[in-house]
C-alpha cells in the first residue's frame, strides 16, 4: 500500500482510568504485550512505519517503550491542547499528504490498506472509521447518507431525541494534511466537537468507513474489562477482515414484526412476540447480522424514500436502546409492476436487489467478507427461500404454509429459528 504517516494521540490525563493504572493508556498491558506493541505490529503489517507520537507530558515514559527508530517522532506539549489542539504541533513538512490519526486508547485489528483505498476512492477530506453500537446514545453518533457522506455529527451527552442511523465513531481517522491548517496553534480544542463541527460548517467532504473489524476504546474501567475479555477470547482477531465470517440474514416484515400485506407499509415497531429478546440473544453470538428486506411500498407510493430512511433510523435507534444492532441494513425499494395509485415511477424497475434475486446478499458478502455456506437466512416467504438458495445460504422459513424441499428448515417463529442456530 502507499505509505502514509501515522499520528498516535497518547497524551491525555486518563482521569477515568486512574483506578486501573497511573501510566498512559497506550502502555496498558494485554497479557504480556503493551497496547503500543499491538498497535505498532498492526501498522507494520501494512508498511506504516513512520509514526508521530503526540505524548502530552508523557514523552519520556512512552519513548522508553519504543525501540530506537529514526521514523518515530515524539511531541511534548507545554500545556495540554486536547485531541485537536495537539495536532497543530505536528511538523507538516514531515507529513505525507494523507495522515492516519489514532486515539491511543483503542484495541484494534484493521486492514489499513482497505481503509486508505476507500479514503482515496471517495476523494475524502476526512474519513471516519465507524461501526454500529448497542450503546448508541453513549457514543458520538454519525448521520450519513447512502453513499457514506456524513451530513452531521451528534456529540454526547445527548440532550434531545436524535433521529440517525446507528453509526458511531471509533477513534480512527484518515485526514488530508491540508485540513490540519484548520486547527489554530497552541489552543486547546477537541477533535470531535471543534474540528469535525468546523469541517461540517465549511462543507468539507467527510465520509464514513463502516467496518466490521474490531476496534474498541477502553477509556473507562468498565470498558477495559470488556476489551480485556475480547483480547483473551481472541474476538478482536476473529473479526479481522481477512477472515470469512458466517452471518445471519433476516427478513423484516413477518419475521421481526407483523406483515401488513402487499397494499400497506408494515409498521416495523409492531414487533412479534419475543423477537427483540431473540435478536439481543443473537447479538451475543459470533455471527454477523444483516437485515435483507424488500420495501416495495416506496415504488407503490405508500411511503416516500425519505420517509423510509427516517423509519429505518428510528428503528435502529430504538433497537440500540434494547441492546441490539444490525451490522448493516440492506433494502430494496423497487417493484417491477405498474398500476398502483400514486406509485413512484422512479422505483418501478426490474432490479437486481429485489428478492428472490440474491443481489443484496452478494452485496453484503462483498462488503463484509462473509462465509455464505456457513450462514443462515431467516425469512417467511418464497422470495426469502429462493434468494437464500441462489446464494447458497441455509434457509429457515417461518411459514407453515410454505413447503418446498428437504433443504429448507421450518420453524414457527424467530425465537425458535435463533435457538436452532445457536444450538448447532
Amino acid at each position: 500500500m502507499k505509505k502514509i504517516d501515522t499520528v498516535i494521540i497518547s497524551g491525555g490525563l486518563a482521569t477515568r482510568f486512574k483506578k486501573i493504572q497511573s501510566i498512559p493508556k497506550i502502555l496498558t498491558k494485554f497479557n504480556n504485550k503493551t497496547l503500543l506493541d499491538i498497535i505498532i505490529k498492526n501498522l507494520e503489517r501494512f508498511g506504516l512505519n513512520k509514526i508521530h507520537f503526540l505524548c502530552g507530558k508523557n514523552t519520556e515514559i512512552i519513548s522508553k517503550f519504543t525501540k530506537s527508530n529514526k521514523q518515530y517522532f515524539f511531541y511534548e506539549e507545554e500545556k495540554l491542547l486536547g485531541t485537536a489542539g495537539c495536532l497543530s504541533n505536528l511538523n507538516k513538512n514531515k507529513l505525507s499528504d494523507d495522515v492516519l490519526v489514532i486515539f491511543g486508547d483503542l484495541l484494534f485489528d484493521i486492514d489499513f490498506s482497505k481503509f486508505l483505498k476507500f479514503h482515496k476512492e471517495k476523494k475524502s477530506d476526512l474519513t471516519v472509521f465507524s461501526h454500529p453500537s448497542d450503546h448508541l446514545f453513549d457514543s458520538d453518533i454519525i448521520d450519513a447518507n447512502d453513499d457514506g457522506i456524513i451530513k452531521n455529527f451528534f456529540f454526547k451527552p445527548h440532550k434531545k431525541k436524535i433521529i440517525s442511523n446507528n453509526l458511531t465513531m471509533a477513534g480512527l481517522f484518515i485526514i488530508k494534511k491540508k485540513i490540519l491548517n484548520e486547527i489554530p496553534k497552541n489552543k486547546k480544542n477537541d477533535f470531535s466537537k471543534y474540528l469535525l463541527r468546523k469541517l461540517i460548517r465549511k462543507k468539507k467532504k467527510i465520509v464514513s468507513y463502516n467496518s466490521r473489524e474490531y476496534c474498541k476504546d477502553f477509556g473507562t474501567p468498565k470498558r477495559y474489562k470488556i476489551v480485556k475479555k475480547d483480547f483473551k477470547s481472541k474476538i478482536y482477531t476473529y473479526k479481522s477482515i481477512k477472515n470469512k465470517i458466517p452471518a445471519i440474514f433476516l427478513d423484516r416484515d413477518g419475521v421481526i414484526n407483523k406483515d401488513m400485506g402487499p397494499n400497506k407499509y408494515s409498521d416495523p415497531f409492531s414487533f412479534l412476540k419475543n423477537s427483540i429478546k431473540s435478536l439481543v440473544k443473537l447479538r451475543k453470538s459470533k455471527y454477523l447480522i444483516f437485515l435483507i428486506t424488500n420495501q416495495p411500498s416506496v415504488a407503490k407510493g405508500f411511503i416516500s424514500y425519505h420517509q423510509l430512511i427516517k423509519s429505518f433510523k428510528e428503528y435502529e435507534s430504538f433497537l440500540s436502546k434494547k441492546g441490539f444492532y444490525f451490522d448493516k441494513i440492506y433494502f430494496c425499494p423497487h417493484h417491477p409492476d405498474k398500476g398502483f395509485k400514486g406509485e413512484n415511477l422512479k422505483f418501478k424497475i426490474n432490479c437486481k436487489c429485489r428478492k428472490p434475486k440474491p443481489g443484496l446478499i452478494y452485496l453484503a458478502k462483498n462488503e463484509f467478507n462473509i462465509n455464505l455456506k456457513k450462514s443462515y437466512f431467516i425469512g417467511d416467504s418464497a422470495n426469502d427461500y429462493f434468494a437464500s438458495i441462489k446464494a447458497k445460504v441455509k434457509p429457515i422459513i417461518l411459514n407453515k404454509n410454505f413447503k418446498d424441499d428437504k433443504n429448507c428448515i421450518y420453524k414457527h417463529n424467530i425465537e425458535q429459528a435463533i435457538n436452532y442456530i445457536l444450538e448447532k
